[in-house]
C-alpha cells in the first residue's frame, strides 16, 4: 500500500486536531483521579504539541497539587510565553502569589487565621487562545474611532438633537436622556476605552455639581458604526 502524501497544511491540521484530542484525554484521566498518569501523558505531549499553552498550564496545576509551588510557577510562565494573553493562566499565577504572600504575612504576624487556598482549574482544547480570538477584530477597533462616536453622541445630547442622538444607539435599545451633556464639555469627561473580540467597553467619569459620576457603555458595530447597546450608571 502506497504512502498517503498530504499537503503540509493538512498535516499540520491533523497534528493540531490530534493534540487537542490528546489534551482532552489527559484532562479526562485527571478528572477520574489519576493525576500521575495524566502528568505522564501531558509530559509526553510537550514536545509535539508545544503550541498548546494548556499543556504547560495543566502541568502547573498538577505541580501545585504536589505542593511544588516553584515548579507550578515555571509551568504557568511557560504557558504565558506560548500565549501571553492567556488570562486564566495569569489569574492562577497571581492567585498563587497572593496565597503565598498571605501565608508569609500570617507567619510574620504570628497569627493563625484560616487562609483558603486558591481553587485551580484545568484547561481543555475548547478554550481558544485570545490571540486567535483577536482576529475577529476589525480596523474600526481602535480608540480614535470609538472616541469620535462618543464625542458625536455627547454633542448631539448637548445640542438637543434627538434624532442625531438616537442614531448612536443600537436599533431597538431604549436610549436614556443625557442631561449632563449640556452642563459639562466633552473635554472634561474622562474616557476609559477597551475592546473585547467584537465589542467596545467604555467607562465615562466626570464631576458635576460636586458629584462624581461614572457611566458604563457597551458598544457594538452596526453598519460600520459603533452603536450603544447597553448603558448603566456605576
Amino acid at each position: 500500500m502506497g504512502m498517503l502524501n498530504l499537503p503540509v497544511s493538512s498535516q499540520a491540521s491533523l497534528l493540531f486536531a490530534g493534540c487537542e484530542d490528546e489534551l482532552d484525554a489527559a484532562v479526562t484521566i485527571y478528572n477520574t483521579g489519576d493525576a500521575q498518569r495524566a502528568q505522564a501523558k501531558l509530559l509526553a505531549m510537550a514536545s509535539d504539541c508545544g503550541h498548546l499553552p494548556q499543556i504547560q498550564h495543566n502541568l502547573g496545576v498538577l505541580a501545585y497539587e504536589r505542593d511544588e509551588w516553584q515548579q507550578a510557577q515555571v509551568h504557568f510562565n511557560n504557558a504565558i510565553e506560548n500565549d501571553t494573553r492567556t488570562n486564566m493562566t495569569r489569574t492562577h499565577l497571581q492567585s498563587l502569589h497572593q496565597y503565598q504572600a498571605s501565608i508569609a504575612f500570617q507567619k510574620a504576624m504570628n497569627t493563625q487565621n484560616v487562609i483558603n487556598p486558591p481553587q485551580l482549574q484545568m484547561q481543555t482544547a475548547s478554550l481558544s487562545n485570545t490571540i486567535v480570538e483577536s482576529k475577529l477584530k476589525t480596523s474600526l477597533h481602535n480608540l480614535a474611532t470609538v472616541d469620535y462616536e462618543l464625542y458625536a453622541w455627547w454633542t448631539s445630547a448637548a445640542d438637543n438633537q434627538p434624532q442625531a442622538f438616537l442614531e448612536h444607539y443600537l436599533n431597538g435599545y431604549p436610549a436614556a436622556q443625557n442631561f449632563d451633556a449640556a452642563k459639562i464639555s466633552w473635554n472634561q469627561v474622562n474616557r476609559d476605552i477597551s475592546f473585547t473580540a467584537q465589542d467596545a467597553v467604555v467607562v465615562l467619569s466626570y464631576r458635576i455639581d460636586e458629584v462624581d459620576k461614572r457611566t458604563l457603555l457597551l458598544l457594538r458595530l452596526q453598519n460600520n458604526r459603533w452603536k450603544i447597546y447597553r448603558e448603566a450608571a456605576l
